[in-house]
């Protein structure tokens, strides 16, 4: 259900892309859409300890009425602001939704992960094509290790601002690398750390009573 909500939200933000005086609505199904994916998370995010989420979807009731009532009214920056969740949209959508694409992008990041983790002795395995293991524990590379979503939203922001054309390549060149390369760094941390239990206290605080420092298995996101 989730992923359709998602989806319905993307197909207003990239609606709101087509230039038009009714792009407006298709603005707002975006915002409503995306909102009701984070309260039809709760469950989930609950079950893992994680407040961060919830206090997002609470938070976020008055930003969907200011941010409708303001695109109502043709709001510049409001409409700066769609229109930076729409780029977001468009260029994380292929990687989302056509496996693909996305399974091709978490294939690249797991080699590169390898290749630093070998670079720096620490030697590990493959258990599948995007698993992993060392020590018997085995993290899981997930598109949401690849730093798209990142990505994607940074140049959506970008995007919004009104620059040059010239302003945005380099604004792309600037934004795309640096978050990757980061985003490489920060899953090369965390397998270091989780397969060789660096932090084995208190685990209740990072799941669900079986968290991913006593499990065998951990997705990386």
């Amino acid at each position: 259900m989730i992923e359709y909500l998602v989806l319905i939200s993307c197909i207003g933000f990239l609606a709101f892309l087509i230039p038009g005086r009714y792009r407006k609505y298709p603005a707002i199904i975006g915002w409503i859409f995306i909102i009701l994916s984070l309260f039809a998370n709760l469950p989930e995010y609950i079950s893992e300890n994680n407040f961060m989420y919830p206090l997002m979807a609470v938070l976020s009731i008055p930003f969907l009425y200011i941010t409708v009532k303001y695109l109502l009214r043709d709001d510049h920056r409001v409409i700066s602001l769609s229109r930076a969740a729409a780029v977001a949209f468009l260029i994380y959508a292929p990687f989302e939704y056509i496996p693909a694409i996305g399974n091709w992008l978490i294939a690249i990041v797991v080699d590169q992960i390898v290749f630093i983790l070998d670079t720096l002795g620490y030697l590990v395995t493959l258990t599948d094509w995007n698993i992993i293991a060392r020590n018997n524990l085995r993290v899981e590379i997930i598109l949401a290790c690849t730093g798209i979503q990142s990505i994607a939203i940074m140049l959506g922001v970008a995007a919004a601002v009104t620059t040059t054309k010239l302003q945005k390549a380099f604004a792309f060149l600037l934004v795309a690398p640096t978050i990757y390369v980061l985003n490489l760094l920060r899953n090369v941390f965390v397998i270091m750390a989780y397969t060789e239990q660096w932090f084995p206290y208190y685990p209740e605080i990072a799941g669900n009573g079986l968290s991913c420092l006593s499990r065998s298995h951990m997705a990386c996101s």
